[in-house]
């Protein structure tokens, strides 16, 4: 008997990710349905119509009404939450902790929940990040934080960095600065990357995609330097096992599987 998933899109890059292979895991499967858009206010009438088996939703896309369909249908369909975000509410995860949910955790969340059926802390998505073997002129990416004390701090812009050539720093409107050119769509920043010869990341957040594009990260220590980068974050072993596919191929499919 075929079995129905269904599969309410969502904005966050996570989401996207993991939601895009189990998309093309079970979308050509004869065992199954699927139904993929946004069901914000339409959940209740899909479930009424299509009798869905499973349901994948992440938190980042939580509302009261899924809230509500937790609560009624959790021990009749499979649910799986992908959480993808911080949650700010704690009744909230206590609600989740004691409900019949199965839950994919980021870890960088910081929560703890009873027997998630799978967590991960740093992914990317190689069919964006990869060696494009471009020429890429000795320049410099700088990925700002979100807290612009923290890039004061780490790089000592603007003042410092007014002198060094070919550098461009992205990733945060409100730093001023002449080099500065403001935000970055996470699916657009393979193609950034690749026209740069050395990455300073100051979160630390993109060391699987500077390395998947082959473009050294800086290591930034007491010790560091902008207008003399000489040390640089190690690569990451086996780093194939960090992309969002093997991620989903061994433990969100089997799982929906079983």
């Amino acid at each position: 008997m075929k079995k129905t998933i269904l599969i309410n899109d969502a904005r966050s890059n996570a989401a996207k990710s993991i939601n895009k292979y189990l998309l093309e895991e079970f979308g050509l499967d004869e065992n199954y349905d699927v139904l993929f858009n946004v069901f914000h206010q339409k959940l209740y009438h899909v479930h009424q119509t299509k009798k869905p088996d499973i349901v994948v939703w992440a938190i980042s896309e939580y509302t009261q009404e899924i809230h509500d369909y937790i609560v009624e249908f959790s021990s009749t369909v499979k649910i799986i939450l992908l959480v993808d975000t911080p949650i700010t509410q704690n009744d909230l995860i206590q609600f989740l902790n004691q409900s019949n949910v199965n839950i994919i955790l980021d870890t960088n969340t910081k929560y703890e929940f009873t027997n998630p059926i799978a967590t991960y802390s740093k992914l990317y998505e190689d069919s964006l990040f990869f060696d494009q073997k471009k020429d890429k002129n000795n320049k410099t990416l700088i990925l700002l934080s979100k807290d612009n004390d923290k890039n004061l701090e780490v790089i000592n812009l603007p003042k410092e960095i007014e002198q060094v050539c070919n550098v461009v720093a992205i990733g945060n409107p409100d730093y001023e600065s002449n080099i500065n050119l403001g935000l970055f769509n996470y699916a657009e920043l393979g193609d950034i990357l690749s026209n740069f010869s050395t990455v300073v990341d100051i979160d630390n957040n993109y060391n699987l995609e500077c390395q998947a594009c082959g473009v050294p990260s800086a290591l930034i220590d007491e010790d560091f330097d902008i207008t003399n980068i000489t040390t640089f974050n190690p690569e990451i072993e086996d780093i194939e096992k960090y992309t969002y596919k093997n991620f989903v191929t061994n433990n969100i499919i089997p799982f929906i599987r079983k």
